[in-house]
C-alpha cells in the first residue's frame, strides 16, 4: 500500500466522520426543538384543561338550574290539569257506546 492510496482513505474516513458528526449535530438541534415544542403544547393543553374544568362546572350548574325549572313547570301543569279534572263532571255515554268519542 503505498502512500497515495492511504491518503484517500484518510480523506473519506474524515469526510464520513465530518458528515456523521454533522447530521447528528442537526439531528440533536431538531430533537430539542421538537422537544421544546411538545412541552409546550403539553403545558397549553393543560391551562387549557384547568380553565375547562372551570368552564365545564359553569355549565353543569347551568344546566341543573334550567332542569329545576322545567321540572317545576312540568309540577306546575300537573297540578292545574288535575284541578281542572277534578272540576269536571264525567261525562255520561250512552248504554251500549264503547268508544270514548
Amino acid at each position: 500500500m503505498h502512500f497515495g492510496h492511504a491518503a484517500e482513505i484518510f480523506f473519506l474516513a474524515s469526510a464520513a466522520m465530518l458528515a456523521t458528526c454533522v447530521g447528528l449535530a442537526v439531528a440533536w438541534a431538531r430533537a430539542r426543538e421538537r422537544a421544546t415544542r411538545a412541552e409546550a403544547f403539553i403545558e397549553g393543553l393543560r391551562a387549557a384543561q384547568s380553565n375547562q374544568g372551570q368552564g365545564s362546572t359553569l355549565a353543569i350548574d347551568a344546566i341543573a338550574m334550567e332542569v329545576e325549572r322545567i321540572g317545576e313547570g312540568q309540577r306546575f301543569l300537573t297540578k292545574v290539569l288535575a284541578e281542572q279534572q277534578g272540576n269536571r263532571l264525567p261525562q255520561q255515554r250512552p248504554i251500549g257506546s264503547i268508544t270514548p268519542h
